[in-house]
């Protein structure tokens, strides 16, 4: 039974340290509490709750019987619906920093999200090697050490995609600017939040939430709703910051050329820049796996077939599939530990499950050539 539970215990856990820090941080201990963990407890609940009518993304993510009963599965999507809507206002909220207005030059404006912490102080857990990284820099000890703790909010620490390289064309921690990049990942994170958001509010009270391939219709059907509806009124405020941001991700972030997302890098040498016209931005040369992460958003159930098909044959024909044991993080040879020939099964998790989205011959050879 206790292994069953296992998903509800996490995601239990996480909503607990809302009641004291409002965010979930990087781990449960003090000195993590200026960075939070890549917002991901929306697909947790929704995929913990899918799981007790469709198989399991993790086995040990599966409910009980008990807990699958549709009074518990009403309740638990009553409780977890405040908490996942919290968790995205901390990445909205204007004075945590996370987020990027950018103005194009047509006039139209975006709001992406980026990772950055607000201290400029050395980790506790890594003090020694933080002094040691900003004594071989001539930046301000102060702005070194906020980049380096905004990196290890990202789960990738550390990578040539948060480091803008030296004169000698190598990637030295001392030159990490995480701040000034806008992520892939995050900003499919936070669309998969909305989205899900956006179904729950549709359904509350419901016991039910469609499959994961079918989540995004919602926001086709919210606006049909009667507006004095409380479900339908909450469901379309969530689907215009969706819509939104999969417009600005897809001005932005998409390489047409290359058939891929690249994080975007902000020409800016304040870190706390809050507005930009895209004129000051450029794609990340870097290529990183996370590129490929859309597939695996729900942002794939907007792709065209054609576009879907263009990204998986950029994926198959990238150097990230070079690597030995699964696809690297990134193409790029550095000293940093997320960077080629390093992969993390979690990263690679997430392509498997893009290419089955996909579903496709060709994805689904590339997804079987990944698992065996």
């Amino acid at each position: 039974m206790m292994w069953k539970s296992l998903g509800e215990i996490f995601i239990i856990f996480f909503s607990c340290l809302w009641d004291f820090v409002r965010f979930v941080p990087n781990g449960a201990r003090r000195y993590f509490l200026d960075r939070s963990q890549p917002p991901v407890l929306s697909r947790m609940v929704y995929h913990f709750v899918s799981s007790c009518t469709s198989p399991p993304v993790l086995p040990l993510s599966v409910p009980s019987a008990l807990v699958c009963s549709t009074s518990n599965i009403s309740s638990f999507l009553s409780f977890s619906l405040p908490l996942l809507k919290m968790e995205h206002d901390y990445w909205m909220e204007p004075t945590n920093n996370h987020i990027v207005n950018i103005t194009t030059s047509t006039s139209s404006y975006y709001v992406l999200n980026r990772y950055l912490s607000n201290t400029s102080e050395p980790r506790p857990e890594e003090y020694g090697a933080d002094l040691d990284t900003a004594s071989s820099s001539s930046r301000p000890n102060s702005t070194i050490f906020r980049e380096i703790r905004s990196g290890a909010e990202t789960g990738w620490d550390f990578s040539s995609r948060w480091i803008f390289p030296n004169s000698s064309s190598s990637y030295p921690l001392s030159n990490i600017s995480t701040s000034l990049t806008i992520p892939v990942e995050l900003n499919c994170f936070l669309y998969d939040s909305e989205i899900i958001i956006a179904n729950m509010e549709a359904y509350s009270g419901s016991f039910f939430l469609p499959p994961w391939g079918q989540l995004s219709q919602i926001c086709d059907t919210t606006s049909t709703n009667d507006d004095n509806d409380d479900g339908g009124s909450g469901a379309m405020e969530y689907c215009k910051m969706a819509s939104d941001r999969l417009e600005g991700m897809t001005e932005l972030l998409f390489d047409d050329t290359s058939k891929q997302w690249r994080d975007l890098r902000l020409n800016s040498s304040t870190p706390f820049i809050s507005s930009l016209p895209s004129s000051q931005t450029y794609p990340s040369h870097i290529q990183s796996i996370s590129n490929y992460f859309p597939l695996s958003s729900l942002i794939y159930q907007s792709l065209s077939s054609s576009t879907m098909n263009d990204v998986v044959d950029s994926l198959s024909t990238s150097p990230l599939m070079e690597a030995p044991f699964g696809p690297s993080t990134t193409s790029l040879y550095s000293t940093q530990q997320w960077d080629k020939p390093n992969a993390w099964s979690p990263l690679i998790s997430l392509i498997v499950q893009g290419l089955g989205n996909v579903n496709t011959d060709s994805s689904l050879q590339i997804r079987v050539n990944l698992l065996f």
